[in-house]
């Protein structure tokens, strides 16, 4: 009986180890992967190639001011609240999103032309960037992640890391 009650507990003792575990693992890789989709969207663009979603057509820079307006939208109003809960301190959407705006800028990128949605908020985002002149490196604050490229568009090409370094 004490057998089967030690083996209850340590059950379940792991159980909630593992479950908090990966917990963690999913708040700490939620920035990487948004990172990584920005880096990888900037590149692809810069290289006139087509947004995630889009594969099956051809280029048209109006594909991407649709792809990165709803970025904006979505993203730029992530709280985190729920991953904050679980211990995620990465970067906010809003900050993610300046970060997007500022590398697109860096490559010579256009600026965005704001949907009805966004004209307010990305009005105050591209004043923002104008007014406070950081990198986008300085935006994101750490070291850049190593990222996978999608192997549609980059076969022979699997891994590419932005030249971040360490906190400003």
């Amino acid at each position: 009986m004490w057998r089967a009650c030690l083996t209850l507990s340590l059950t379940t003792f792991l159980c909630g180890c593992v479950a908090q575990i990966n917990e963690k693992v999913a708040t700490s890789w939620l920035e990487h992967d948004l990172i990584c989709g920005i880096d990888e969207s900037v590149t692809d663009e810069q290289q006139s190639l087509v947004p995630e979603g889009w594969l099956t057509k051809p280029y048209s820079p109006s594909y991407w001011q649709e792809y990165w307006n709803h970025r904006v939208y979505y993203l730029g109003n992530a709280t985190f609240e729920r991953e904050r809960s679980k211990g995620y301190v990465g970067l906010s959407g809003r900050s993610m999103i300046l970060y997007a705006l500022k590398q697109r800028r860096e490559v010579g990128l256009a600026d965005l032309v704001a949907e009805e949605r966004n004209k307010e908020y990305l009005a105050t985002l591209y004043e923002e960037l104008n007014d406070n002149n950081q990198s986008s490196c300085k935006i994101l604050g750490h070291r850049s992640p190593q990222c996978r490229f999608t192997p549609a568009q980059h076969p022979g090409a699997p891994y590419f890391q932005r030249p971040c370094g360490g906190s400003p």
